[in-house]
């Protein structure tokens, strides 16, 4: 999730660069396809946060958020990950918000 916080705040011409080539599976749940990998981008652009659904490791979800530096520009991003097991929708939803005020406070944005 961190990835795709990083990569969706990136420039198009590094997610470009990304998206171009085969990209190696971890899992069933890893995004292999470069226009799926730019669909999820914009999603995770748009709602202003990333979730990995066992994408890198099997029985992990991990929620995570971008943190801006006082130019604007992406300088990190936390998360939270979760078990597979506790990772309903309303708990995701839940981490989401969470991780996503901690990363607006790291920001400056509040």
């Amino acid at each position: 999730a961190m990835g795709k916080v990083l990569l969706a705040h990136s420039d198009a011409r590094t997610i470009g660069r990304i998206a171009r080539r085969k990209l190696p599976g971890y899992t069933a749940n890893t995004i292999t396809d470069g226009p799926a990998l730019r669909k999820e981008l914009d999603v995770v652009a748009d709602q202003g946060h990333a979730v990995d659904r066992e994408e890198i490791t099997r029985g992990l979800v991990c929620v995570a958020a971008p943190v801006f530096g006082v130019d604007g520009e992406i300088a990190a991003a936390i998360s939270c990950t979760i078990s597979s097991f506790d990772a309903s929708p309303d708990r995701i939803n839940e981490l989401a918000a969470m991780v996503t005020r901690r990363a607006a406070d790291a920001s400056g944005q509040n």
